[in-house]
Parts: structure tokens; C-alpha cells; sequence
């Protein structure tokens, strides 16, 4: 149909894996990755979740509810999500990346095709540097920065129990936070499950036929208010979560 009306194929999909899940640290928007910030976008209007203040109007109303002045659209939907909080939304985002669960089947597909090359494993998941005993933290060049998250598949033991908690290790910003989820796909139908890590802390039994990743994302409890084109190396935004974890049951795929 779109053929004999002289329309476009149907393109495939514009969805940059080096950037938007190699770089998961940086900054949800900054000046190096903000042409791939575009799934965020497509998470609000699809809503997977079920969200109440967001859905197929999303970013039109974005827009709408800006004060015109120098707010970032990540305030606007901290009115529009309300009472619920931007830091679990964008926390659930991420955790919905770790399998490019966001209601585009061709990202995700995309994403299944590439996810297994080693170079792009290597340079997406190699996350944390380890200290023995189910000790890690992240690498300090890996550090997620403002709403930016640190995506860590998982080999998961025999039996299935895995037993994570998360330490906010500090980074001289107030109000220092950070949201962790347990993302687990059934490899067989494909449907993504997420396990909330409530302060950091959390188990989930993972069966034979699922694959899980840790996502930890950097929320502080308040939102920064930045210009991505004026950013520096020591800017809030710019400054990295330090965090450590304890794994039992599991063991980061990627160390």
C-alpha cells in the first residue's frame, strides 16, 4: 500500500546501541548522546507501565506544561507523574533497557541481534571491577552520572536465587540516590518481569528458562537543573554514583 501511494518503506530503526546502552552511564540527555536520547521519549508515549500523567501525549503535553523558563523536561514530568516520582519512572526505564523493552519491537530486535557480539558486550557491560566474596563496585570511569545507569547481566547460579544489595557509596552531591531493579526475560516468550530493590536490597528466583540483568541508576532525590551544552567534568550532572554490591546466587556476565 505504501508502495503504490509512493511512500516511504517502512524504515528499520535509527536506534544507536553504542551510545544509548554502551554509554548508559552518561547523563540521560548530555551534549555527547543527546540525537540517541530518543527512547526515553518512546518509553513516555508508549508507557508500558501503565503510568498515570504520561501515555501517547507525552511529549506534546512536555511542552505544554513547560513554565518557559529554564526547567528541564524531566521537572515538567515531575508534575505531570505526580505522585509518583521521576526518579521511579526514569528508574524504570532503565531497568525496561536492559532487554530494550519499551514498545518498539524493531529496537529490540535491533538490540537482540547485537547484544551477544563481544565488542559491543565489552564495551556496554563491563560495569565493575570486583573485590572477592560477591563484593564489586563500579568502575569510576563507569560511574553512572545524572539518570544515567549501569546495565549488568547476570550468570545466575544453580537454583535460581539471587540475592542483591546495593550501597550507596557517596559522591560529595547532596541528596545522592540511586534506584536498582532486577530485570528478568523469559527467554522463551520474552516477557520482561522487574523485581524493585527497595533501599537497595532484594532477592528474585530466576528459573531455567530466564536471563536477568541488574540495572542501578543514578536518581538523586532532587532534580538538577542543567544546560547539556554547558556542562563541565565537575558538574552535578557530570558526577558519577559510586556504589557497591553484593552479589549472592550470581555473578555479573561482564565483570
Amino acid at each position: 500500500a505504501r508502495a503504490r501511494r509512493s511512500l516511504a518503506r517502512p524504515r528499520d530503526t535509527i536506534i544507536n546501541l553504542d551510545s544509548t546502552i554502551a554509554q548508559s552511564q552518561l547523563a540521560i540527555v548530555s551534549a555527547s548522546n543527546r540525537y540517541e536520547a530518543w527512547p526515553f521519549l518512546t518509553y513516555l508515549t508508549q508507557n508500558p507501565d501503565g503510568y498515570a500523567g504520561i501515555g501517547r501525549m507525552a511529549v506534546p503535553n512536555i511542552h505544554k506544561n513547560h513554565r518557559r523558563n529554564n526547567e528541564t523536561p524531566l521537572h515538567v514530568l515531575e508534575r505531570m507523574v505526580a505522585p509518583m516520582t521521576v526518579q521511579q519512572l526514569v528508574g524504570r526505564y532503565w531497568a525496561r533497557m536492559a532487554y530494550l523493552d519499551i514498545g518498539h519491537p524493531k529496537a529490540q530486535a535491533r538490540f537482540l541481534a547485537r547484544r551477544n557480539v563481544q565488542a559491543f558486550r565489552t564495551a556496554a557491560y563491563s560495569n565493575l571491577d570486583s573485590f572477592g566474596n560477591g563484593r564489586y563496585r563500579a568502575k569510576p570511569a563507569r560511574e553512572p552520572r545524572y539518570a544515567g545507569a549501569n546495565i549488568i547481566p547476570l550468570t545466575v547460579a544453580s537454583g535460581g536465587n539471587v540475592t542483591v544489595r546495593v550501597t550507596n557509596l557517596g559522591n560529595s552531591q547532596s541528596g545522592s540516590g540511586f534506584t536498582a531493579t532486577l530485570s528478568i526475560r523469559n527467554t522463551t516468550s520474552g516477557l520482561v518481569r522487574y523485581v524493585d530493590l527497595v533501599g537497595g536490597s532484594g532477592s528474585a528466583t530466576v528459573a531455567s528458562n530466564e536471563e536477568a540483568s541488574l540495572v542501578v541508576v543514578n536518581t538523586p532525590t532532587s532534580l538538577i537543573q542543567y544546560d547539556a551544552f554547558q556542562s563541565t567534568d565537575t558538574s552535578p550532572e557530570s558526577i558519577g554514583l559510586r556504589y557497591e554490591l553484593q552479589l549472592t546466587g550470581a555473578v555479573p556476565a561482564n565483570p
